[in-house]
This record gives C-alpha cells, structure tokens and sequence, in this order.
C-alpha cells in the first residue's frame, strides 16, 4: 500500500533570447491514499503526460517509504497562445484524473506514518550510502540487485528521480539507503565498498558511504526540529556524508509544502551551520 502525493505545475521560458525561465506556476494538486501503486505504474503516467503534452516536461519523483511524491511541470515557450497553452494544460489535468480514478485501493493499510523512516531503521550504527547518477537513471535497481546478490540487507530511506524530456532529453537519479553494523558482521566495509565501486561508479555514477553514529544522529535531528519548530519525525534524511573534519546533511519535510534544511555539523554532530529554505 503507498500514498500518491501529485503537484502539477507550468512554467514559460523565452527561448527566442536568453532562454530565461519564470518560476513555475502551481495548478493542480492530486492525492490518494492506501492504494497498489507500482514503478511500472509512475513510468505509465509519465509517458501519457509525455504523450499529451508533445515534448518539454519535466516529471519529479520522490520516493520516502511507501510515499510518493510527484512533481510534473509542463514547459511552454513564452509566445505560446493562452488559449493553446489552457487546452494542453486542460488536457493533461484529464490524463492525470483519469489516472487517479483508476488507482485501485490495497486491502492493506498503513500502520504509521512512514515519514518517521528514520526511526523504524536506525536502531544501530551503521553506513549511510548515497548513490548519485547523472544523464540517466537506474542506479537504485542496480544497487538493490547487487547487494541481493551478496546477501546484505539493507533499508531505503529516500528515491529521487528526475526526468526531463525536451530538445536533449535526460535525467538523473539519487539513492540513499542505510546498512547496519550488524548486517556487516560477516563482510567488512572495504569489501562492500570495493564491490559497489567496481561494478558501478563511473563517470556518471558516484557512490559515497559515511558511517552514522545512531544516538548522535537522532539527537541532531531533534535539536534541527526544535531550531526550526517542526515535528522531528517529518524531517526525511536525503543526504549525509563525512568532508574532511565536517559531517554535512540534507533533510527534506514534503507536506504540505516542501521545505529544505541543510545542516553543516563537526564531527561530534554539533551545529556549526543551519540553513532553512521553503521552495
């Protein structure tokens, strides 16, 4: 069972000059909880919006727990008739209600909010991994298919995938996952780490691990919440590794509007630098 969070926006760029772009223009807002929802079935909705709109999307997706959230912005250049650009926009409004309607209810249903991830997995120390692919997308499959093949188990924490299709079309794709001291116990770190470089790093793919003492970690997490007067349990880990004497990490809250906090921390997981910034 996933809940589907889907924010539809559209934005105009001047192509003719400068290619400058305006911000993007929210319109539509989707959700549906407690539902079957598949990655076959996100890749179908991306091609019927693809197919809709003729070229020049760009469709976001994050992945936290059974979560998703989808962000879809369909681009037009800034000469485009108002009338054209409504009937395109009316048009995929359509694809996107149709395919809501559609979505059919799981006899499961969620036991907790999922946001709070973190402390589900976290109960040890461990890695914190964070994979990053550029141009394309499909690290996340690659490293799940691995790690099986090695037998070590391991938790996902957050998917990022983006997509843009228009004139060159590409992507990108980020994947942060947690791996126990314990699920460790009969492998050591460099052996992992040589397994996952080797078969994957290259010029498009990065792969960073950065040991995670659990107690510290949970303590920081709650010192930010109060900092920024949030719930703790909202704040999703989207990226954390080690920069010579730093610890540098990212948290994201996605409801109801997205928000991001970057922190800069010494190595005994005390504040040096706290930034806050709404989107």
């Amino acid at each position: 069972m996933s809940n589907l969070n889907l924010k539809l926006y559209l934005q105009k760029m001047k192509w003719s000059s400068d290619y400058s772009e305006a911000e993007p223009i929210h319109s539509k807002n989707y959700k549906s909880k407690n539902i079957r929802l598949t990655e076959k079935m996100i890749d179908d909705l991306h091609t019927q919006v693809l197919q809709t709109k003729g070229d020049w999307i760009s469709f976001k997706i994050n992945i936290v727990g059974e979560n998703y959230y989808i962000y879809i912005t369909l681009i037009f250049d800034d000469t485009d008739l108002a009338t054209e650009i409504e009937r395109i926009l009316n048009r995929v409004m359509e694809v996107c209600e149709s395919y809501f309607r559609n979505l059919q209810e799981s006899d499961l249903k969620l036991t907790s909010n999922d946001i709070d991830l973190l402390n589900k997995i976290m109960n040890e120390d461990g890695y914190m991994i964070k994979a990053h692919q550029v141009e394309e997308w499909g690290v996340a499959e690659e490293i799940k298919q691995l790690l099986a093949t090695q037998h070590i188990d391991f938790k996902a924490i957050q998917h990022y995938q983006s997509r843009f299709d228009g004139g060159l079309s590409g992507g990108a794709e980020d994947f942060l996952l947690f791996i126990g001291s314990s699920v460790l116990s009969g492998i050591t770190w460099d052996v992992l780490k040589g397994i996952l470089t080797n078969k994957l790093e290259d010029e498009r793919t990065s792969i960073k691990a950065t040991f995670i003492d659990n107690e510290k970690f949970k303590q920081l997490r709650k010192i930010i919440a109060e900092r920024i007067k949030e719930d703790y349990r909202e704040l999703v880990l989207t990226d954390f590794y080690k920069n010579e004497n730093e610890l540098i990490c990212e948290f994201k809250i996605y409801e109801p509007t997205m928000r991001t906090i970057m922190i800069l921390c010494d190595l005994e997981y005390q504040i040096k630098e706290l930034k806050y910034e709404r989107e």
